[in-house]
Formats: C-alpha cells, structure tokens, sequence
C-alpha cells in the first residue's frame, strides 16, 4: 500500500502548520498539568481516572476492568496490544494520542491545501479542528484516544487511496467504539465528498466500496456478536445494567451544551453541509440529516462525556469547509478565519454528565502548577505527607495534611497521618485526639485501630491500647498481613497488665 497522500505531499510544510495550529490550541487551551500529577499516585481525578488502569491494560491487554469508568477499555485492544508487542514504556503509552492530535492537524491542512486553500489558510483550517473538544481530552487527559477516533473518521470520508480508509475502519473499532455508530454517516459524507469533488457518479463503484467497507468492519462485528452469543460479555451486560442509573442523573441541558462546546464555532460549517447540498438533492439532504441525528444521538444517549461525543462531526464540518470553499471562496476564507478566532477566544468546557469544568489558558494552568492548593483533591495532599514522613520532613508533611484537612474536613487518613507527625514528636495527646476523629470517621479500619493502640501504649493506657488491638485484629480478619505481629504485640501489652 502507497504511503497516504497527506503525507507524501509537502510533508515537511503541512507537519510545521499542524504543529504551529497545535501550540496556538495549546495557549489557549492548555492541559491542566497539574492533575497530571495525580497520575503518579494511586489517587485518581476526573482527567487522570483513566491512566493507572490504562497502564494496567497495557502489561496486560486482557485484564479485567470492572469499575464503571474504565471498563469500556475491555474491549479497545488495538493500542494496548501494540503497546505490549512492542514493549512499550508508560510514558510512551500515555503519548500516542498527542502523536495521533498532530497526525490529525496534519492531515486537515494537508485536505485544506489539496482544495486550493493557501497556508495560512489551512492554518486557520488547523485551528478550528484542534479548538475542539476531541483535542482538548486528547491532550489532557491521559489514557484517552480521541485523536485516533478522529484521525479514523477522517480517513473514511477524505483519504488516498483508499485503501487507508478500508484499514480504518478495521483498526478504529478497536480504538473506540463510537466509531461503528458513526460509520454510516461517514459512508454518506465520502458520497457527498465524491460527488462534489469527484468524477461522475459511478453506480457500480460505488456500491463496491460500500461492500467492501461492511466488510472491513466484520471482524469487530464477528467477535462481539460472538461474546455476547457466548455471554461472555461482561462489559455490556454490566453496562446495560448499569445504564439507567447514571443517564438519568443528567440534566437534559448538557446534552445541548455537551454538543456545543463539543465543536463551537465549528458547527457553521456542519450546518453548511445540508444547505448546499439541498440545492442539488432533497432526499440526500433529509437522509443525511436523519442519520448525523441519529449517530449523534445515539452516541449522546450511551457516554456520559457528551461534549467528547460531537467528535463525529468533525469530518462533517471539514466537508462543508469545503465545500463553501469551493461555491464562495471568498465567503469561505472569510469564514474560517472568523470560526477558528472566535474558537480560540470562546471559552470552552469538557461537559461530562451533570459537570463541566473550564479549559483554560497555559499561563493560567502553569501558574496553577507551582499552587498547592491546585490540586483539589484531598488524597493526592495525603499522600505527599506521607511520602515527607517517611523522608523525616514532618513540617512539609503538616502543611500538606493541611492543605488536606482544608479540601475536605472529613478526610479520615489525613488525621491519620497528622497523628503520626504529633507521634514522632512525641505528642501523644494531640495523636491521640487526632487518632480518635480518624477511627470516629472509620469505625471499621484496623490499621486506625493499631496506631491508636500504639499511642494509648505509650500514654500508659494499657487496658485501652489492648482494646483497640483486640478490635483491630477481629476487623482485619485472618487475612491481615500485619496479623502476626499485632498478636505479638497484643501478648506483649497483656504481660504489662499482669506485671507487679
């Protein structure tokens, strides 16, 4: 198979404006890096809640995923088994879908400049497609592969040959399943593509490439038809299951919301699409209006990240990009570069079931990263104490139990941890009171249990120390990795009671 055409054609100057389109997204719209940190910890936030158990796939592409969140990346094998192939490190996992956002640009200015658009042209082309939501996930949040999604959407409808849009549609399945929901609207967008762009209509050719495009999808179909025939399709049954409980607690508003903030500005372009083509064709018109409804609904009505679902969009707003390029040019230069400016200047949203969170600017998100307080998550303060305790750096480890404490008041192993710097230092009374509030919250934790009966010990308070081991040592069960030695201590405090 030839190398595709939006690689062979000027490579090294349609590379150098997707990557330029990328950075101006990136001003912009930066990651929040300082989640990024939580991916190091085994706490997990709404953009990193994804990566411990992306990891997890990758050493082992079959892994069971059972928590609801993650467990739709069962059946998303294609990255995962080729990082395990090739024995791929983390941190090149966790890179593929910022590789797949610049493929992407890449191949927007490339279909910009084959359509007779000048560079900065293709620039602004660039930026309207980067300046939504697909790209926004795809950079950062980690373990999300939405840059691939749409680099197949895109290949199905504008690539040559076209035997890259045929692997396409075997490969994306296997990336994200919402791709098989958009695929007959993609089939009507290539026929709109050709039959603006192209030769003739062909009768007969065009029927073969819908054939072969059933074809190329029926490995994907075959196996997950066959799982759930078998009924070893946990991952749909859970999820049908599960289903109603979660749809219903979001407001019908982020739906409305979720699509705008999906494309923005975008959508003067997808709306292009059945204007233009209603001059020719009103059935066309109505048949390809029915099916981007229902491809868009359907994929609304099944995820809760709704703004991520008008990523099926994407081909279509570049047709009718194109298309207005081509029936008014000047009216279209103007407009792209109208849509991507006010892009870059809209806020944006990641709508996700009942929340949305801000995207913002990189110097407000770096200016975020050298704030403590950034991070909203009590865990991830937690366990920086932690790590300062085991380094003896107790006055570091108390500012972040504070930090802590202030995000959520309630927070049991924050007071644990305190307990433990006021136990280093030797007071025992303020561990004490600390340790009570932690098991107050957490009847139920052995190892709360333990450090209290540890500090009672030392204030002299034999009898109580031996009841919390007592109690620690029912809650933990026979399983305890610490069991052995509790009961050694146990015996130890006894012989005290009984001493002279």
């Amino acid at each position: 198979m030839q190398p595709p055409q939006f690689w062979r054609s000027n490579t090294w100057k349609n590379t150098s404006l997707a990557l330029g389109a990328a950075l101006v997204t990136l001003f912009f719209f930066a990651p929040r890096f300082a989640y990024w940190r939580l991916s190091r910890t085994s706490i997990t936030s709404s953009e990193v809640v994804r990566v411990h158990a992306s990891l997890a796939q990758l050493a082992a592409p079959f892994v069971a995923i059972d928590d609801h969140t993650n467990r739709v990346l069962h059946w998303r094998l294609f990255f995962p088994l080729v990082g395990h192939v090739l024995r791929f490190p983390g941190w090149l996992y966790l890179s593929m879908p910022f590789v797949g956002c610049w493929a992407v640009l890449i191949f927007v200015v490339w279909l910009a400049r084959k359509h007779g658009m000048d560079s900065w042209g293709a620039l602004a082309a660039a930026i309207l497609t980067a300046t939504g939501s697909w790209f926004f996930v795809s950079s950062g949040w980690l373990g999300y592969f939405d840059s691939w999604l749409v680099l197949g959407l895109l290949a199905v409808v504008f690539a040559s040959p076209w035997g890259w849009g045929l692997l396409a549609i075997v490969v994306t399945p296997w990336i994200d399943e919402r791709f098989v929901i958009a695929l007959p609207l993609l089939v009507l967008l290539r026929l709109t593509y050709q039959a603006t762009f192209g030769a003739a209509f062909d009768h007969t050719k065009t029927v073969r490439e819908i054939i072969w495009m059933m074809s190329a999808l029926l490995p994907w179909l075959g196996v997950r038809a066959g799982a759930i025939w078998l009924g070893s399709d946990a991952v749909t049954d859970s999820y049908l299951r599960d289903y109603p409980v979660y749809q219903s607690a979001i407001p019908w508003g982020h739906y409305f919301s979720g699509l705008w903030y999906g494309i923005r500005w975008a959508w003067l372009f997808v709306l292009a699409v059945p204007v233009l083509l209603w001059r020719r064709s009103a059935q066309r018109t109505w048949l390809l209006a029915a099916v981007a409804l229902l491809a868009i609904g359907v994929s609304l009505a099944i995820a809760e990240d709704l703004s991520r679902s008008a990523a099926l969009l994407v081909p279509m707003f570049l047709l009718g990009l194109l298309q207005v390029m081509r029936a008014r040019p000047k009216i279209g230069a103007n407009a792209v570069f109208l849509a991507s400016g006010l892009n870059l200047v809209s806020p944006a949203m990641h709508v996700s079931g009942a929340e949305t969170w801000p995207v913002r600017y990189l110097y407000v998100e770096l200016d975020r990263l050298n704030d403590p307080a950034c991070i909203a998550h009590p865990g991830y303060h937690n366990e920086r104490a932690a790590h300062q305790i085991s380094l003896g750096d107790f006055a570091g480890a108390k500012e972040q139990v504070a930090i802590a404490l202030q995000l959520d008041p309630d927070f049991p192993e924050a007071y644990a941890n305190r307990a433990t710097i006021e136990f280093h230092v030797r007071d025992y009374e303020a561990a004490l009171a600390d340790l009570n509030r932690a098991v107050a919250l957490q009847l139920h934790n052995p190892a709360l249990l333990r450090n209290r009966s540890a500090v009672r010990a030392q204030l002299g308070d034999v009898q109580a120390a031996l009841s919390d081991l007592k109690q620690a040592l029912r809650e933990a069960g026979p399983e305890w990795p610490l069991r052995q030695q509790m009961i050694t201590k146990y015996r130890l405090l006894q012989r005290q009671t009984s001493s002279p």
